[in-house]
């Protein structure tokens, strides 16, 4: 009788997936490693640019500047100032300051995207799923992160009103 070795193939460096699958981890290790940034590309930055998470940034502007006339001649009264037969001057619109985290979530979505289809791709090729499934499930959140957090919020409050139900009934 002889003796039956486990299966390793040379440059596979003992990366087996414990269910005894002779295929290497790479791709899939690879898909885990993607989802994970790009997760983090859409999580992070809003806690590092101190923005509020939500779908449509929120700019603050200064309020536009009281238009001024050229010419005319000037009443004042007190406060009360009026202005007759002068020109407005032309006021140059406000140009909103950029949003960085909207590059942050256009990269996330950039890589998550081929993340899902790659970790299908390596689910079916090396077959294991553990890794393949969670890179891809990384993926997901990264593009879904911010309805994720607005449901979070909705569901929180939800169960504040509901706890403040019924503790006064």
């Amino acid at each position: 009788m002889t003796s039956v070795e486990p299966f390793v193939t040379k440059g596979s460096a003992g990366m087996q997936c414990p269910s005894g699958n002779p295929r290497p981890l790479w791709l899939s290790a690879v898909v885990l490693l993607a989802g994970g940034f790009a997760l983090g590309l859409a999580a992070i930055p809003p806690f590092v640019f101190d923005r509020p998470l939500g779908l449509v940034p929120v700019n603050k502007l200064d309020p536009p500047p009281l238009a001024e006339r050229e010419g005319g001649v000037n009443f004042r009264v007190g406060k009360f100032e009026v202005n007759v037969g002068g020109r407005i001057k032309a006021q140059p619109p406000a140009i909103p300051p950029p949003n960085p985290l909207k590059w942050f979530l256009v990269s996330a979505i950039g890589l998550a995207v081929p993340t899902i289809v790659v970790g299908a791709l390596a689910w079916h090729h090396e077959q294991h799923p553990a890794l393949a499934g969670t890179g891809m499930a990384l993926g997901v959140l990264a593009i879904a992160w911010q309805y994720i957090i607005i449901g979070i919020a909705i569901g929180v409050a939800v169960a504040i009103i509901l706890v403040l139900l019924s503790a006064l009934s």
